[in-house]
């Protein structure tokens, strides 16, 4: 689609959706940094950003199961960044 050449998207698969907020843990040296963001409709497999994410920002993509559960996702978001490779 041409609209999407001009825009961020990322994969489904790095989005954490809590229900009411969207976030997406973002590498920052040796630390995930959870950020929160605002996501358009999805297209295919993946979302447009609207908001909150900047173009060169490294995005876990895969790999989430590291930090796939709802108790690690909340301490996250509201404690700040995790180290790399925490369970």
């Amino acid at each position: 689609h041409a609209d999407l050449c001009h825009k961020l998207v990322i994969p489904a698969s790095a989005v954490f959706d809590t229900g009411k907020r969207q976030y997406v843990f973002v590498h920052e040296e040796e630390l995930f940094v959870p950020k929160e963001i605002e996501l358009r409709p999805k297209a295919g497999d993946d979302f447009v950003v609207q908001k909150g994410l900047r173009a060169g920002e490294q995005v876990v993509v895969s790999g989430n199961f590291l930090l796939d559960s709802e108790s690690q996702l909340k301490a996250a978001v509201s404690g700040g960044p995790m180290k790399m490779g925490a369970p």
